[in-house]
């Protein structure tokens, strides 16, 4: 059956029903994105813009199979958008290993205005991240925006981590030697792993399969109650 090419407004209301439900989410880096940004106007309305131009790239496109596509490579450049704050986060990097890889970063900025400039930069890609996946699921229908993407994630966060390492690390010249050899072959990996998303056919999403099974059927009719049976 052919996919309907889906709106560049759809896409908006999907994102911007992805922000607020973030809001409630069990996952506390979650809920923090989404209030860091709904928390401030002028993030909002950066994000916001930024976050529109992208969709509407992908609204652009004239096939189904082409806005997922597009839909993927945007997943993707979040993930690399976010990379930097989240190893500086998960890795727990402080004092002088962080300055270094913050100066390395944005080298012709301050350690506070980079700092800052990072995180910021971090929030908007982390936010829209959370939304690509969230229309590519509710809207493309497309189980790839959950696991494999969230696969794919984690090999870029081993490649990052790889890739500081061996450039910015304060380690001993034997364990950037081999942090840089290991470079190679995870970027290698990392390409693999996305030209065969990009090639992967549409996977049910699993988040779907749950609310499917309590819709009613016409295979299905209502059991009657015991006569003993009351209700609480």
């Amino acid at each position: 059956m052919a996919r309907a090419l889906i709106t560049h407004a759809r896409l908006m209301s999907a994102s911007e029903q992805c922000v607020e439900q973030s809001l409630r989410s069990d996952d506390p880096q979650r809920r923090l994105i989404a209030s860091r940004i709904l928390d401030d106007p002028a993030s909002w309305r950066r994000w916001e813009t930024e976050h529109a131009a992208m969709m509407r790239v992908v609204a652009d496109r004239r096939r189904a199979d082409a806005q997922i596509a597009e839909l993927k490579n945007a997943s993707f450049q979040l993930v690399h958008a976010k990379a930097p704050f989240d190893y500086l986060r998960e890795q727990q990097i402080r004092g002088e290993a962080r300055r270094l890889v913050v100066a390395h970063l944005r080298p012709s900025r301050s350690y506070t205005e980079a700092l800052l400039t990072e995180h910021a930069a971090y929030l908007r890609a982390a936010c829209s991240f959370l939304c690509t996946n969230h229309v590519g699921v509710t809207l493309a229908l497309d189980g790839v925006f959950e696991d494999p993407m969230r696969r794919y994630e984690e090999l870029y966060s081993d490649y990052f981590r790889a890739y500081c390492s061996a450039t910015v690390d304060a380690a001993n010249d034997d364990d950037r030697d081999a942090q840089r050899a290991l470079l190679p072959y995870l970027k290698l990996k990392l390409s693999e792993y996305r030209r065969a998303l990009l090639r992967m056919p549409p996977l049910h999403p699993g988040l779907l399969i749950e609310p499917e099974l309590r819709q009613k059927t016409g295979d299905t009719q209502k059991l009657r109650r015991p006569a003993w049976f009351k209700p609480a």
